[in-house]
């Protein structure tokens, strides 16, 4: 699998790959807190997940479309 991109968002990185999976982890430690696979079917991440807060991140796809992948509560 490759990365696509990291968001910081305060003590956190959300790391993301092609598929869609997104793992939050702590800045400091690099323990992961949450992980999360976002349905993609027949897409691709285009880019990193970007937190938005409600322990939410909003990832943009490869078709121009992006969805919104819950990350546990964090």
């Amino acid at each position: 699998l490759e990365l696509v991109g990291w968001a910081t968002a305060g003590d956190r990185v959300a790391v993301t790959d092609q598929t869609g999976r997104v793992q939050l982890l702590d800045a400091a430690t690099g323990k992961a807190l949450a992980e999360a696979a976002a349905p993609l079917p027949d897409g691709l991440a285009a880019k990193e997940a970007t937190p938005v807060g409600g322990g939410t991140a909003v990832l943009p796809l490869a078709d121009g479309t992006a969805v919104v992948v819950p990350l546990g509560g964090l």
